[in-house]
């Protein structure tokens, strides 16, 4: 038998006292979670209530069958996923066909069989699981698939700004070709992050931690964003010693997270403002601050900044537009590395209004 990730809520309907009382001790000894509806009304409402993972539903019901209930469970979206197996003693193949047209998922024929029983249930409830594994690696892979166009429309923009600089004044592009050259590197390694992130997901790669100097880093960011800064008229003030060495996984932190980082704060900057990029140090890390004086998060917005699955795109102060999916990919390339996050924020009109996040980054050793 499939051994089950979770305990899960299942709810026994039944209006057989003793049909519930043998479900219910069976089941709990097993581990579940039990729920008990004796007509459909009932089921009803204890559905919205409590969401179950599964429902044991008898067919042969008063007032409203067993049929009727599934129906009526099945119309609405936010049950529909909801795997229903019918009780029942009857095994005319018109009532088993119809218990499948409705939704049902299989049928356990009373008097029950305990074994085959469990065995009907656990493949259920792992089928369910395994569904929700597969909705949840879709969900990621789609939120990969946005902030991989996101990040690399940055390096790309430099290098098609360069480009037009190019056909104007020759001699300008001469002295811009290491911006240029650095663009093209960061569209390289910015692929080769997101490939990592899928071999992470399949547990097929081991995160590369390396030592690599916390100034330099964020200089290698900053200069493709010379152009956006520049249209804005926003400083970039970095005061980081420059002996503040870190370990993280190298093109991750460099070309997702500062970027992203420095995406944002200049996105929700207001024109002819200042950012401000610190970092200080305790016994064993290194904390990183990117802190802008903009339009600040809303504390909605901020409870849900980290979940992959609720993006929180907003236009930026000059009407900038981004996927919302930049800050849960942040996150967990910095828990790869053994760090970790934290943001500040207040909105404006309030004083003092803007963001700040602050990363806290294990020290080379």
């Amino acid at each position: 038998m499939e051994k089950l990730k979770q305990p899960h809520q299942i709810l026994i309907v039944d209006d057989m006292p003793k049909n519930v009382q043998v479900l219910g001790q069976i089941l709990a000894e097993q581990g579940f979670n039990i729920f008990i509806a004796t007509s459909g009304f009932q089921a009803l409402k204890a559905v919205e209530k409590k969401m179950p993972d599964l429902i044991l539903l008898d067919i042969s019901m008063p007032e409203m069958d067993g049929f009727e209930i599934c129906k009526q469970i099945k119309e609405q979206d936010k049950y529909s996923e909801i795997p229903i197996i019918f009780l029942t003693a009857r095994t005319e193949t018109e009532d088993i066909l119809k218990a499948f047209a409705v939704g049902g998922v299989d049928y356990i024929t009373k008097p029950f069989n305990i074994p085959e029983l469990l065995a009907r249930v656990n493949q259920q409830l792992a089928l369910k699981e395994k569904t929700e594994d597969l909705r949840k690696t879709n969900e990621s892979n789609k939120a990969l698939l946005r902030v991989l166009l996101h990040d690399l429309r940055n390096p790309i923009v430099a290098i098609d700004s360069i480009n037009q600089i190019f056909s104007e004044n020759q001699e300008v592009y001469i002295e811009m070709n290491d911006i240029l050259q650095q663009a093209t590197k960061n569209c390289m390694e910015i692929l080769d992050s997101v490939k990592k992130m899928y071999t992470i997901q399949d547990q097929k790669y081991t995160v590369d931690l390396k030592d690599i100097n916390l100034f330099e880093s964020v200089q290698t960011s900053v200069i493709i964003f010379k152009n956006l800064l520049h249209e804005k008229e926003i400083e970039i003030d970095i005061n980081i010693p420059k002996d503040y060495y870190i370990n993280v996984d190298t093109n991750s932190f460099t070309h997702s997270v500062i970027d992203n980082l420095i995406t944002n704060a200049i996105k929700f900057s207001y024109p002819n403002s200042k950012i401000n990029i610190t970092a200080s140090q305790n016994e064993n890390q290194i904390i990183l601050s990117v802190r802008d004086f903009g339009i600040g998060i809303p504390v909605k917005i901020l409870e849900t900044i980290f979940d992959i699955t609720k993006p929180t795109s907003r236009p930026g102060t000059k009407g900038e537009v981004g996927t919302g999916y930049g800050m849960p990919l942040v996150k967990k390339f910095i828990e790869m590395s053994g760090g970790s996050i934290e943001i500040k924020s207040v909105v404006k009109p309030e004083k003092d209004h803007g963001t700040e996040v602050l990363l806290y980054l294990n020290r080379s050793k």
